[in-house]
């Protein structure tokens, strides 16, 4: 009796391997392949100083504001130079023919507001102000608000004239972008530009109206 029941228990072991085998033989036939065609993803970003590279500054004249109080009572005015003005980012590259990118994945690359960040080596830049990589400016707000409020009194007016200071960053750029599955990368290098506040000059002349 005993006898019988070790040759069955042999019979299964037996079967068991048997079976693991065939699901082994099975694996290497058939061998779990990528999606065709998957996009790739943006997965690391550096930035470098060339020759031609570096920052500018621009100034800006901005159109004249009149504001007038021509009833009987005091009003309040409220003033803001930078008013429908923004900062701007654009990349400049080619992707090479016929490769997918996942577009999810250029929505939010940080950017240089500190020239003085970079050097003739590659670097990672983190934080700050972060815009989609595309070729087509893109806008991004100012780091900073002028709103001012003031008190006219009838029968005067207020007169601004504004000069506002940018400054013009330029770095070249080398970004890397990985298929998740496959691990096949590719590298693309070129050149970004990038328009930033920099200063404010404003003067408010204050006068009877005339």
């Amino acid at each position: 009796m005993q006898y019988k029941k070790l040759r069955l228990l042999i019979t299964l072991f037996s079967c068991l391997i048997l079976l693991i085998g065939c699901s082994k033989d099975d694996d290497t036939e058939n061998p779990v392949l990528p999606e065709a065609n998957q996009p790739y993803e943006l997965a690391d970003i550096q930035w470098i100083l060339k020759d031609g590279d570096g920052q500018e500054t621009i100034e800006k004249i901005l159109p004249e504001k009149l504001y007038k109080n021509e009833g009987n009572t005091t009003v309040q005015i409220t003033s803001d130079p930078l008013e429908n003005l923004q900062g701007s980012s654009t990349f400049e590259f080619e992707f090479p023919e016929d490769l997918p990118v996942k577009l999810d994945s250029l929505q939010k690359i940080p950017i240089i507001s500190e020239i003085d960040l970079l050097s003739d080596s590659y670097t990672h830049i983190g934080g700050g102000t972060k815009v989609p990589f595309r070729k087509e400016e893109s806008h991004f707000p100012f780091s900073f608000s002028s709103t001012e409020t003031v008190e006219l009194k009838p029968g005067f007016q207020i007169r601004y004239k504004d000069t506002l200071v940018l400054k013009k960053n330029t770095a070249t750029f080398k970004a890397r972008f990985e298929q998740p599955e496959t691990r096949d990368s590719f590298e693309l290098t070129g050149k970004w530009t990038g328009v930033f506040y920099q200063t404010l000059y404003t003067s408010g002349i204050y006068e009877e109206i005339k």
